[in-house]
């Protein structure tokens, strides 16, 4: 019987650590964090046949994408799944029913205890063992500046209080592979070829020798243990001609989150019956570290001790490079780079290991360093295969560049580049699509995030599974920066595509904040999100007591602030040179809103979030610089965008001009749509030799809806007169600014030549670019 496990993430920033176990009955998750079901996608690893997800902890770089993988099997209707982890498992999955509840599907939970059969079937036994820091450091890592407890707290007490801090391993046995038939035994014995005992066919095995089939009639009941009688009447017994079984291979997966849990693993009960390397071997650890583990000498002593029959395979943030997971989504933004280098940067991306592991850090020779989609079979043969794995992206200059019916449009674009300024106050704000699509992540878009950098702080505007992982390819070594001058999160509602990477975004703000204790971060959004983050933040310490949280509904434009909340709003305006920032309820799911901020005196911005067209939005947003709305369903599809409350191409784009929006910039496309959407003519438009105004902000104050009724109103009685805004399609880890947002409506024809080529498409563009 053949399995094996496929690394799919290792310890880059947008794939966090996780195996999946492959066998007869079934597959096996181990951890689940950000990216992970992205990954599989990409890879077409189907995950509707999991059955067992098993957690190391409950921190979110092991449990983040579990919500979200949870929605998609429910969808992909999968009746149950069972989850197991360590404590706190029970208080998380509590937490996030109120988004991921789906009555068709199972979920049965279990939290593990040390040396438990966590999964035990006819394939795999797999037992749990605890570790955890010292009781000291524990307390020390859960909260900062925590005194110790009491000396006479009860130990059912301590470990209430510090179960966030437990690290699951597992000690996994494969099934026992059967003995290999010996069909010369077999014959010495009276056994012969043919189908003599009328058995069913199932009982039968054939064998090709110099040509010719010859079939042995009750191998199936020998290999299977039980005997047969032989021609002769004689009983013949399976260890006369079948050979030994081959015991299952013990495989760890361990993790050990920092130096304080090494002590708790190395001396682990359960784990002392294989330090006889003769009597129990291990075939293969995998070892998910944090940052010192490596490096400590105990635990490279402990790896040693395993001997060098034992593989080891080492997932570590400081170790592994960071080299481009999302292949699909990586060549795509190379080639649109050579289309635009300023607005399409390319990802970060470092394919160069730090660490010899046998020169440097002295370990033995089976050792390695873990690679997305590295596979390591265990039976029939152990072997690890690095076939499907990934090198360095080299991306040559699309053809696309090349064609001869672009010559006209970079010449326009060039001349439009010569005509703009150059960099000047207009670039002092920028925006960062991260997230463009909608509902799940896919090969070419993820789910939504916005960032927005001003010249006083930074501002994510939602933010899906994956958002840090895209910030840091945006950033790369910048990125700890760009976090330590993070001010404000706003989430627009309660969908998962929109929250569900605002957690890792947070526990790395906490870490790279640590030393500033006097930092707050501002949190905008619904009320059930405060809920939910204060429960989590039972599971894992992200720094709750700094994070300063504000209702969105307590800032909404058509009321006055709660007391309670007007020091907070103030600071938080304060905290990135914001003349306003206000919320607009608009119809989609409850508690859903819009947002519409301004900074300085002229840069006005508007985000949709999820919604149909809103008239307060409308309002409120009067003379934007930049609106930045949702657009998931082509205009064809209208009936759907009103069932499903969003919006079409052409309904985000009325708003901008009924706004009197400069530019607009459409994103949250439908994965429909997975590289370009369906483009209108008014998309497609060149900008003018001028860009419009950056002064339309001006024209009303957000204080003053009565005059910004009146404004929109005389828009739309005299459309002749308004100047259409600029309009922009969305991009992931595209970089837009106001002086360069000119760009791109003349950048269009280049990209749906340059997707067409990608889908091998050839001559009719109108596919993409619609004539209606």
């Amino acid at each position: 019987m053949k399995y094996y496990a496929t690394i799919l993430g290792t310890h880059t920033h947008d794939v966090h650590p996780s195996v999946i176990l492959h066998l007869d009955s079934g597959r096996y998750l181990f951890n689940c964090g950000e990216g992970t079901q992205r990954i599989a996608v990409e890879t077409s690893m189907k995950l509707s046949r999991i059955r067992n997800v098993l957690l190391t902890r409950t921190s979110w770089d092991c449990i983040g994408g579990l919500p979200g993988m949870l929605l998609t099997l429910a969808d992909q209707d999968v009746t149950g799944i069972n989850i197991h982890g360590p404590p706190m498992l029970r208080q998380f999955m509590k937490g996030i029913q109120y988004f991921t509840y789906r009555p068709n599907l199972r979920i049965t939970l279990d939290e593990t205890r040390d040396a438990q059969e966590t999964v035990k079937d006819e394939n795999v036994t797999i037992v749990s063992v605890l570790i955890r820091p010292t009781l000291k450091d524990a307390a020390a890592s859960w909260n900062g500046d925590t005194p110790m407890e009491p000396a006479d707290q009860d130990e059912e007490s301590r470990q209430k209080r510090h179960a966030g801090v437990i690290s699951t391993c597992y000690v996994c046995t494969g099934p026992v592979q059967p003995g290999k038939f010996n069909p010369a035994a077999a014959q010495k014995l009276g056994i012969k070829p043919g189908p003599k005992f009328g058995m069913e066919p199932a009982a039968f095995v054939f064998f090709l020798r110099r040509g010719r089939i010859f079939m042995y009639p009750g191998l199936g009941l020998l290999t299977k243990g039980e005997s047969v009688e032989a021609n002769d009447g004689t009983l013949i017994h399976p260890h006369q001609c079948v050979g030994p079984e081959t015991p299952g291979a013990v495989f760890f997966i361990l993790d050990c989150p920092s130096e304080l849990y090494i002590s708790s693993l190395i001396n682990a009960p359960y784990l002392q019956q294989f330090k006889n390397v003769k009597t129990s071997p291990v075939t293969c650890i995998i070892h998910i570290l944090g940052d010192g583990v490596l490096e400590n000498v105990q635990y490279r002593e402990w790896i040693r001790s395993f001997g060098n029959q034992t593989q080891h395979i080492i997932m570590s943030e400081k170790h592994n490079p960071q080299t481009v997971i999302f292949r699909a989504v990586g060549r795509i933004q190379q080639q649109l780079n050579y289309i635009d280098k300023e607005i399409f940067p390319v990802q970060y991306t470092n394919d160069a290991s730090i660490v010899d592991l046998q020169k440097d850090l002295k370990l033995p020779k089976n050792s390695c360093l873990a690679k997305p989609l590295l596979t390591i079979q265990f039976a029939p043969t152990f072997k690890l295969d690095e076939s499907a794995c990934r090198g360095p992206l080299d991306i040559e200059p699309p053809a696309v560049t090349l064609q001869p019916h672009l010559a006209k449009v970079y010449r326009d674009r060039n001349a439009l580049v010569d005509s703009l300024p150059h960099e000047n106050e207009d670039d002092a704000v920028q925006i960062i699509p991260l997230g463009t699509g909608s509902a799940l992540p896919s090969k070419y878009r993820n789910v939504s995030s916005t960032f927005v950098q001003l010249p006083t702080g930074n501002i994510f505007l939602d933010g899906g599974e994956g958002t840090y992982g895209q910030l840091f390819r945006a950033f790369g070594q910048q990125t700890a920066d760009v976090m330590r001058n993070l001010k404000i999160i706003f989430i627009s509602h309660m969908h998962a595509d929109h929250h569900l990477g605002v957690f890792m975004l947070i526990a790395r703000w906490n870490e790279y904040t640590k030393k500033e204790p006097s930092r707050k971060l501002y949190l905008v959004g619904p009320v059930a999100f405060e809920s939910w983050m204060s429960s989590y933040s039972q599971c894992e310490d992200i720094g709750w007591d700094r994070i300063v949280f504000i209702r969105s509904d307590a800032l909404a434009w058509d009321r006055h602030t709660p007391e309670r909340f007007r020091a907070s709003v103030q600071q938080m305006q304060a905290s990135v040179n914001l003349t306003s920032f206000q919320t607009v309820k608009v119809d989609h799911c409850p508690d859903a809103y819009a947002v519409v901020f301004t900074e300085g005196e002229e840069n006005k911005i508007v985000f949709s979030g999820d919604c149909r067209p809103c008239d307060d939005l409308v309002t409120v947003g009067q003379g934007a610089a930049i609106l930045i709305h949702e657009a998931t369903l082509e205009n064809d599809m209208y009936l759907d965008a009103l069932d499903k409350k969003h919006s079409t191409t052409g309904e985000a784009l009325d708003v901008a001009k009924r706004m009197l929006a400069s530019r607009v910039l459409l994103t949250h496309f439908s994965q429909r749509y997975p590289k370009l959407p369906v483009l209108t003519p008014a998309v497609t438009k060149k900008a003018p030799r001028t860009s419009p105004s950056p002064d339309r902000s001006r024209s009303t104050s957000p204080s003053a809806p009565g005059k910004a009724k009146r404004q929109r109103s005389r828009s739309n009685s005299s459309d002749g007169d308004v100047v259409p805004p600029i309009v922009g399609i969305a991009f992931d880890l595209m970089r837009v600014t106001k002086r360069n947002f000119a760009l791109l409506p003349s950048l269009t024809p280049a990209l749906a030549s340059l997707f067409l080529e990608e889908d091998g498409v050839e001559n009719d563009r109108d596919s993409i670019v619609s004539k209606k």
